[in-house]
């Protein structure tokens, strides 16, 4: 499936969820991450639940990359929504995301 690029929005966002020292900087809430843990397999929708020790999906090798470090950032800093035709899903630095909703 070919998907276009129709969107990039971006904005001014704060707190942030930094995971894994710079991996993923995401906005705390309405960042859907696919992720997988001991009790759950699936999409979180909101950054700010996840925990040291799950693993986030990583479609470039079929693997996870377990969130080793998460810490909050009170400071406000530009942030992107990427836009597609069909399918919302994307890969930010190899972990798979979906675009924020509404």
């Amino acid at each position: 499936m070919n998907l276009t690029l129709i969107g990039l929005n971006s904005t001014y966002s704060e707190p942030l969820i930094d995971m894994n020292h710079g991996l993923l900087v995401l906005t705390a809430t309405d960042q859907p991450v696919y992720i997988w843990n001991t009790t759950f397999e699936g999409w979180v929708v909101n950054p700010d639940n996840l925990r040291v020790g799950d693993y986030m999906f990583n479609p470039l090798d079929g693997g996870w990359t377990e969130i080793t470090c998460l810490s909050i950032s009170h400071h406000s800093q530009l942030v992107y929504d990427v836009v597609t035709s069909g399918v919302n899903t994307f890969i930010a630095n190899g972990q798979l995301l979906d675009r924020k909703p509404g």
